[in-house]
């Protein structure tokens, strides 16, 4: 039996190429083919066959080229395949990203300049600042202008334009105030995301406690302390973010669609920015869902649906399929999160089409959002098997990869499902499951601590008489209401609670009710 290895640069390599990537590799490669055109080469013949290939297996590569080079020089081979991969996206991608014909323009310049052809260098120069203008590309252009300083002080050998000189030491002030800028307000939006991110566990106050030393920032005082495009982004992000994370998703909102004007009104800046962009609406969404307005959280969705038509050239393959997932994810949380239960339900087909498109989970937390949300909605419309399976689903295939919280409410699930499944042993086993994981990993929040004890009382009670059951709900319901959080699993936990006590009212009407009113 053959020893499989799963993972292998070049391999991984191969396989993240796009269809377009890899038709551009094979005309590329041909170039350096020595046999006639009918016939191909060591490299694309190893390249082809890796393609094909589900997962990497050494053995399966030396039995299939047997008795040729290949499999003699496998290493070889290997090593000069991913080399020409590599060459060949860089002269594919210099087609089509500013970036890379600039990288590669500064390049040539080095190397013109070394044997001394300044006439050459000169056009070259011009060329890259002619490409980079008004493309917001200080840190190039500011690459470029220095070689203008270079270039203008050899050619002051031969009498040289000061004039020109000094606009171009000048212009090096700039752009160095540019850089700069830009740096400053990027590590500023950095600590924000690292701050919320990282402390969801703690409290709002906590977070805020850490926050105010970087809002002291003089930098974040006005939007007009940012100079460049790239910075009054940077600005707006920050904001955005922490009114987010802060629930203040007025705040949030407003911010959000200072940021998409920003966009919209500089074309060049979104077309090379057009991720940020995506990112900004996918943000907006949310913003809109926490102020429980429907209608523009479906506007902001449908205008993210449509960006793939409107910027299609913009969009690689793999990205489009990201954007679709990205969509699903939005659609699912915007249904969910209003109690529209029975339209989340309409997506699963979609959902199986995307989970199914792909050999591997290429975005983790898309996919496992997705998981939940279908879980989430079978639930609320009590059909429990299936949300059982769904909830299954996503534990079997993430596990404990994932945000805390999204781990917590999955376990929590399954011992709703089995109470409501009236199955006793079971909903006893998923409790000790969802006791055991707060524990290790430290959930001291109040909500937590809470859910476990009034869920021991209910657990216990399912053997008793159904007044006992009624009166733990009660007792329980009116427990968790003095709370008063705005999580998720409360929400869900207390929605449930108050549907076995209030007679008439299901779990989607109660949970609409409490979304709307927190």
């Amino acid at each position: 039996m053959s020893k499989k290895k799963t993972t292998d640069n070049l391999y991984e390599l191969i396989q993240a190429l796009s269809k377009s990537e890899k038709r551009h590799f094979k005309l590329y490669a041909q170039r350096y083919n020595q046999k006639s055109k009918s016939k191909k080469n060591n490299t694309i013949e190893l390249f082809d066959f890796i393609v094909k290939l589900d997962l990497y297996d050494t053995n399966l590569i030396q039995q299939h080229f047997a008795g040729k080079n290949i499999a003699q020089n496998l290493g070889y081979e290997k090593h000069r395949l991913y080399q020409l991969i590599l060459e060949s996206l860089n002269d594919y991608h210099r087609q089509y990203s500013t970036r890379v014909k600039a990288l590669h323009l500064l390049q040539q310049i080095e190397i013109l300049f070394g044997k001394a052809l300044y006439k050459q260098v000169g056009k070259l120069i011009q060329k890259g600042l002619k490409l980079i203008k008004d493309k917001n590309l200080y840190d190039l252009e500011y690459q470029f202008n220095e070689w203008v300083i270079i270039f203008l002080k050899q050619q002051n050998k031969i009498g040289g334009n000061y004039d020109e000189f000094g606009q171009a030491l000048t212009k090096r002030i700039q752009l160095l105030d540019y850089i700069r800028n830009e740096v400053e307000y990027n590590n500023i939006a950095f600590n924000i995301i690292e701050l919320h991110y990282e402390g969801r566990t703690e409290s709002e106050e906590i977070l805020k406690k850490y926050c105010e030393p970087i809002f002291s920032n003089p930098l974040l005082s006005s939007i007009d302390n940012a100079i460049t495009l790239k910075a009054k982004y940077a600005y707006l992000s920050i904001y955005v973010l922490y009114e987010y994370f802060s629930a203040n998703h007025k705040n949030a909102v407003r911010y959000s669609i200072q940021l998409v004007e920003l966009f919209e009104s500089n074309p060049v800046f979104l077309n090379e920015n057009l991720r940020r962009y995506t990112t900004v609406l996918f943000n907006l969404s949310f913003s809109y869902i926490g102020l429980k307005d429907f209608d523009n959280a479906q506007k902001t969705i449908e205008k993210y649906q449509s960006l793939p038509e409107v910027y299609g050239k913009h969009f690689k393959k793999n990205e489009v399929i990201y954007h679709e997932q990205q969509c699903i994810v939005m659609e699912l949380t915007c249904y969910n999160d209003f109690g529209y239960f029975e339209n989340s339900l309409k997506k699963i087909g979609m959902v199986k089409s995307k989970i199914a498109q792909v050999k591997e989970v290429e975005n983790m937390y898309n996919y496992a959002i997705m998981y939940y949300m279908i879980g989430l909605a079978y639930f609320g419309t009590n059909q429990y098997i299936k949300a059982e399976d769904w909830i299954k689903k996503y534990k079997e295939t993430f596990s404990d990869k994932l945000r805390q919280d999204f781990q917590f409410a999955m376990r929590l699930f399954l011992v709703l499902v089995q109470i409501e499944l009236n199955n006793p042993s079971t909903a006893n086993y998923y409790l000790g499951n969802l006791d055991y994981y707060q524990r290790k990993l430290g959930l001291h929040k109040e909500v937590e601590k809470t859910i476990i004890s009034c869920l021991r009382k209910i657990t216990s009670a399912m053997f008793k008489s159904g007044k006992e059951q009624k009166r733990n709900y009660k007792l329980s319901f009116e427990k968790m209401n003095a709370l008063n959080s705005n999580s998720n699993v409360y929400r869900v936990f207390n929605a449930w609670l108050q549907s076995k006590v209030n007679e008439g009212e299901s779990f989607a009407q109660i949970y609409q009710r409490i979304f709307l009113e927190i």
